[in-house]
């Protein structure tokens, strides 16, 4: 068929939320024109489902030939750093049924090596309690031996 997903995404984003044509200049304000569908056909899914995709060849078929309309829950909002998309994954624990180093371990070794395959371009970093515990334990591991080289060279002397 030669579309690809941006093609099929752009299309309806096209549709539904329009695309600017043009921009006009009255006085100081610009009025931007949009081109869209009617909005009595972008009200509901079922018009998503009915819409027509155009081919690079340049025929239309409808939507719902290449593609499923699912219902589901998305994020209320997008947030990136650096380009990227970012989502939060927070979790209160409850210690006296687990304690987060060991939820954390778990997650490092069976659940985000799996996520990793699966989405080869994700990247994760613990923050909180583990955040801290790793730098505690990295500033630990300078001090400890010139703590202990201090305390030999004291009972030495």
């Amino acid at each position: 068929m030669g579309l690809t997903l941006s093609d099929l995404a752009r299309q309806v984003r096209q549709g539904f939320y329009g695309e600017e044509a043009q921009r006009i200049q009255r006085g100081r304000d610009d009025i931007r024109v949009m081109v869209r569908y009617p909005e009595a056909e972008r009200r509901s899914l079922a018009d998503v489902e009915n819409m027509r995709i155009r081919l690079l060849d340049g025929t239309e078929i409808p939507f719902r030939t290449v593609a499923e309309v699912k219902y589901g829950r998305g994020y209320s909002t997008i947030r990136r750093a650096e380009r990227r998309r970012v989502v939060n994954v927070t979790a209160d624990v409850d210690v006296a049924v687990a304690n987060a180093g060991d939820i954390n371990k778990d997650l490092d070794r069976n659940i985000l090596p799996d996520l990793m395959r699966e989405y080869p371009g994700l990247q994760y970093r613990f923050a909180g309690e583990e955040r801290e515990r790793s730098e505690s334990f990295s500033s630990l591991y300078v001090t400890f031996p010139l703590a202990m080289m201090a305390i030999y060279g004291l009972l030495a002397v």
